[in-house]
C-alpha cells in the first residue's frame, strides 16, 4: 500500500495506530532529519519498532585531495572541503570561485542567493522539476535561466556537460552517497579541475544499517 503526502509526528503516530503497524524502517534522505525524527518519536509513543536504514556514505578526508577515477586508468585529484552547515558550504564556495553550482534542493535557495548577492558571485541552482521547487527559486531571487531542473541522479557525463556550459568553477552538494550520484559529481569536478564544497550529513539516530538485507532480517525476526 502506497499513501502519498507528509506526516507530522502526531499524524504518522495515528498512522501506526490506525493501520497496526509493528514496525517502521525509515529508508528517507540522510539530510532528512526532521522526518527521521518524527518516525523515532512515533514509533517511542506507539511501540512499534523503529530501523533506520540510510544510504552508503562516502567519505572523505576535510580539504583533502581526492584520487578519483575518471576512465581509462587515469586518476585525477579533486579538493574537497566538508562543512557543517549549508551557509558555510556557499560561503566557502564564495571564496573559491566565481561562478557558483548549488545542488543542495530548494529549501536552502533563499540564504544561497542572499550570500551570492553579498560576494557578488554569479549562481545557478538544480531542484527537483515541480512547481514548489522551481518557485522557491524564483522567490529567492534566482532568474529562470539560472534554474536547471531534473531528476537525479545525474551521471558523469550530466554534470561534466553542464558544468562545462556554464562555466561552473566551484560545486556545492551534499554528501548523497554513491546511490545518489555523489561519485559521479566527484568525478565530474575532477575531470574540469573545480573544487567541490560539501555540505556534512546531519546526525541522526544511533543503530543506523546500510545493508538492506540486515533490515530485511531483523524485520523477519520482528514479525
Amino acid at each position: 500500500t502506497h499513501r502519498s503526502g507528509k506526516l507530522n509526528c502526531d499524524e504518522l503516530q495515528a498512522f501506526i495506530k490506525d493501520n497496526s503497524i509493528k514496525v517502521v524502517v525509515d529508508a528517507t534522505h540522510p539530510y532528512a532529519l526532521e522526518v527521521s525524527e518524527n518516525a523515532h518519536d512515533a514509533c517511542e509513543a506507539t511501540g512499534a519498532t523503529y530501523i533506520r536504514l540510510e544510504r552508503g556514505s562516502l567519505a572523505a578526508e576535510n580539504a583533502a585531495e581526492l584520487g578519483i577515477e575518471v576512465g581509462a586508468g587515469t586518476r585525477m585529484a579533486i579538493h574537497v572541503y566538508h562543512t557543517a552547515t549549508h551557509e558555510e558550504a556557499v560561503r566557502k564556495a564564495c571564496e573559491l570561485g566565481e561562478t557558483i553550482f548549488i545542488a543542495t534542493g530548494s529549501n536552502n535557495a533563499q540564504v544561497s542567493q542572499q550570500i551570492a548577492q553579498q560576494h557578488n558571485k554569479t549562481m545557478y541552482i538544480r531542484v527537483l522539476p515541480d512547481d514548489v521547487s522551481v518557485n522557491k527559486c524564483l522567490k529567492a531571487g534566482f532568474t529562470e535561466d539560472r534554474i536547471i531542473t531534473g531528476i537525479g541522479p545525474f551521471s558523469y557525463e550530466d554534470n561534466l556537460k553542464l558544468w562545462q556550459e556554464l562555466g561552473i568553477d566551484v560545486v556545492v552538494t551534499k554528501e548523497s552517497g554513491v546511490s545518489g550520484g555523489f561519485t559521479e559529481k566527484l568525478k565530474a569536478a575532477a575531470n574540469l579541475g573545480i573544487p567541490v564544497v560539501v555540505m556534512d550529513r546531519p546526525t541522526g539516530a544511533s543503530g543506523v544499517s546500510r545493508d538492506i538485507h540486515e533490515v530485511l532480517e531483523d524485520v523477519l525476526r520482528l514479525l
